[in-house]
């Protein structure tokens, strides 16, 4: 189970190391039960993608042998950049019902990344994330 968790993740950095300018970032957040990833896979899926990984599988927890299965984004939420992140009410995945609105990063990634992250506003429960930020590709 660790070993799937691992390979998933290394796909992920994988895919970030071979990014090039017309891919986008990966938006990605960790509340106590998921790590959630949006990323379009460093242009390998054809849109963007929402990957939901339960924490327990990087614990060793046998019962989630599967590897997690890419969920369209546009399915479940919209996205206006440096404004929002709206999800739908009867959305699959535990971003369902959530709405984020832009707040001013601190301290952008990389010192030079996008200058807004994501908080969650209203529909927070349920394991959706309280925050969800940028993690650009190139650094």
């Amino acid at each position: 189970m660790l070993y799937r968790y691992l390979m998933g993740l290394g796909l992920l950095i994988c895919w970030a190391a071979d990014a090039s300018a017309a891919c986008s970032h990966t938006l990605r957040g960790i509340s106590s039960e998921f790590d959630i990833v949006i990323s379009d896979g460093a242009c390998s899926y054809s849109s963007v993608m929402i990957l939901v990984i339960p924490l327990k599988a990087a614990e060793g927890d046998s019962e989630n042998d599967e590897s997690p299965e890419p969920i369209p984004f546009d399915s479940q939420c919209s996205f206006e950049e440096d404004v929002a992140i709206t999800c739908k009410a009867d959305g699959v995945t535990p971003l369902a019902g959530a709405i984020y609105r832009a707040v001013k990063e601190p301290d952008p990634v990389c010192g030079t990344g996008p200058e807004f992250g994501y908080s969650c506003v209203s529909g927070c429960e349920n394991g959706a994330l309280a925050y969800i930020r940028w993690e650009p590709y190139e650094c």
